[in-house]
């Protein structure tokens, strides 16, 4: 509980202090209100929350096998959801090993509270995606 209010100040501090155009990110996940129980009641914005489909939507110019090594790279750390990689230190991420352009990429969106910026979606075909999300 402490842990994770002193991590979730430290984020909202350092989201503060960075310049984001609203417009052009999107939510991994949203927080609104408490349940019952008094915890926060997760909405997941308009990504998967599966982290090998988060990666998917960002490697439109990334080979299959280097986005397969990330994804296994994550795996094997436990790290199967997109809200879970908001959840680790950064030198947990800096440390782990992983395509590095990937590894960037998910900075950037940790960076900016689970928001990823538009210029990582691209906007052609993705190889990735079934031809109904692309």
């Amino acid at each position: 509980g402490a842990v994770v209010a002193l991590w979730w100040a430290a984020a909202q501090e350092a989201v503060r202090g960075m310049e984001i155009d609203e417009d052009e990110d999107m939510p991994v996940a949203i927080y609104h209100g408490t349940d019952g129980a008094g915890a926060q009641q997760c909405f997941a914005g308009d990504y998967p929350p599966r982290i090998s489909d988060l990666l998917a939507k960002i490697s439109h110019d990334i080979e299959a096998d280097v986005l397969q090594r990330a994804v296994a790279a994550l795996k094997e750390e436990g790290v199967t959801q997109t809200r879970q990689v908001l959840e680790l230190y950064p030198s947990d991420l800096d440390s782990l090993k992983m395509p590095l352009l990937l590894k960037s990429r998910l900075r950037r969106i940790r960076e900016r509270g689970g928001k990823i910026p538009e210029d990582m979606i691209g906007h052609g075909h993705n190889p990735h995606l079934a031809e109904d999300e692309g």
